[in-house]
């Protein structure tokens, strides 16, 4: 279907890459040249985000058209938990999805379902749309859902409690630490030894079962993974807007 390097091979080979984790920012604008400057700038991957940004279906499909022409792996932060805004992205072309707010394997489980096509899932079949090549591309599209990865967020002390079991469950490879959510529903500050302790948790949890553990940070050069999640995988940092917004206030001095 395209030539962009799937996220999924891109995350396995940051594992023993050296360099560092990847960057990746989220998108919150409508416009799909963000996309491609973002690609211009350098990033890794994007996530296109439906959960803090009023992105519906149709502005969602055009910005992950846009990443892939620029050659920018596309990730879509769903909303919520439903099931079927799972399968639209990937049919639009999204190498997976980030879900929020995942406190169980029973939820992290019912995603995959959602995300892979029979007979490993229960995704529905209908090749002919961007992941299938609009029907030019079977195998492609087998391969999509087959490639697929969903990640859940990690981000509620039930979360943390039970982090074994989502990592463990059939279909997750890798975890995302919900930094801000996190920290505003355990009312712990960043850098908080109690938080610190939880991220550590978390890492050795996922490491445990073999899974990649990736979080946000905010804009700060160079980017910096907080305590507890030092040897972090994958980083989003930031967001287009707040990108925009820093970059504008650096020339005119405004606070």
């Amino acid at each position: 279907m395209s030539p962009v390097r799937h996220l999924r091979e891109l995350l396995s080979a940051s594992a023993a890459d050296t360099r560092g984790p990847l960057l990746g920012t989220f998108t919150k604008l409508a416009h799909p040249d963000v996309t491609a400057i973002l690609a211009l700038a350098g990033f890794d991957f994007v996530v296109i985000d439906m959960e803090h940004a009023p992105l519906g279906p149709a502005e969602v499909h055009h910005l992950i058209g846009s990443a892939l022409g620029a050659g920018l792996p596309p990730l879509v932060r769903v909303p919520n938990q439903d099931l079927s805004t799972v399968g639209r992205v990937l049919d639009s072309g999204a190498h997976g999805v980030l879900v929020p707010h995942v406190t169980s394997a029973r939820q992290a489980a019912a995603l995959v379902d959602a995300a892979q096509l029979p007979p490993t899932g229960s995704r529905g079949f209908g090749p002919t749309v961007r992941a299938g090549s609009f029907g030019c591309d079977l195998a492609g599209y087998l391969r999509s859902s087959e490639q697929a990865v969903v990640i859940p967020q990690i981000e509620d002390p039930d979360a943390v409690a039970e982090c074994a079991a989502i990592a463990e469950t059939p279909g997750i490879d890798h975890v995302f630490v919900g930094l801000a959510d996190l920290a505003a529903s355990t009312q712990l500050r960043a850098g908080h030894p109690d938080l610190t302790a939880l991220l550590e948790k978390i890492r050795d949890t996922a490491g445990a079962a073999g899974v990649l553990v990736g979080t946000g940070v905010s804009g700060d050069r160079p980017p910096r993974p907080p305590l507890g999640l030092e040897t972090t995988s994958f980083m989003t940092v930031s967001n287009d807007a707040s990108l925009l917004l820093a970059a504008g206030r650096s020339i005119t001095g405004s606070l």
